[in-house]
């Protein structure tokens, strides 16, 4: 004959097995399996640009610049012919001088090839010769008259000879300091007039002003 449990033996069994049902998973019923998502692009695939598009006649740089494309060499086109033939400057022989003492003040001019001004003191024929004109201060005063190379023989013109420089040349004058001038530097003004021309034809007669300075000692 089976013995019987106790009222409250069973009633904890009961207790027991109604949690166990609780806490096991549900079987019934197809399962499903999960669905990966997907993964996120890394930072370095992001901020990298996009390649650029091919453009006609420009090409793209490693770091996505574009530059225009190289055209084919081209011959250099000939210097431009100066506005005037003719350039000069003054000088003095001396950096310092004084009162009662001479200098020489120099015009050295320029003169483009193909091209010629005319003589100082020597036929010219209808051109105008060359001219320099002393804008001195008070104190400093010409000692002479000025001189210049020998120009040469221009036997194009019919009629007459003219004489002319078609190369560099250096016009020369004396300067004398009076006695009593001031020590202190001095400004030295002259202009140059000339008339410039070439075998085929003259430009206007044009002059260029020029400056130089020399200081006078105690």
């Amino acid at each position: 004959m089976a013995k019987r449990l106790p009222f409250a033996a069973l009633a904890v069994a009961g207790l027991l097995l109604s949690s166990c049902d609780q806490n096991s998973p549900a079987t019934s019923g197809p399962q499903t399996a999960p669905v990966a998502k997907a993964a996120d692009p890394s930072p370095a695939a992001a901020s990298k640009p996009a390649a650029a598009p091919a453009v006609k006649g420009v090409s793209s740089t490693p770091a996505g610049k574009l530059i225009a494309a190289k055209k084919p060499s081209e011959p250099e086109s000939a210097a431009p012919e100066p506005s005037s033939p003719v350039t000069a400057t003054v000088k003095t022989d001396k950096s310092a001088v004084r009162a009662g003492e001479e200098f020489t003040l120099t015009v050295d001019v320029q003169v483009a090839e193909g091209w010629h001004i005319y003589a100082m003191d020597r036929p010219t024929g209808p051109a105008v010769a060359t001219e320099i004109q002393l804008d001195l201060p008070a104190g400093l005063e010409s000692a002479g008259k000025w001189t210049s190379p020998e120009p040469s023989m221009d036997n194009s013109s019919p009629g007459e000879a003219t004489f002319v420089y078609a190369k560099p040349v250096a016009f020369q004058c004396p300067v004398r300091v009076a006695r009593g001038t001031a020590a202190g530097s001095v400004t030295i003004g002259c202009v140059l007039r000339y008339q410039v021309c070439n075998r085929a034809s003259c430009h206007a007669p044009a002059e260029l002003k020029l400056e130089t300075a020399i200081r006078v000692a105690p």
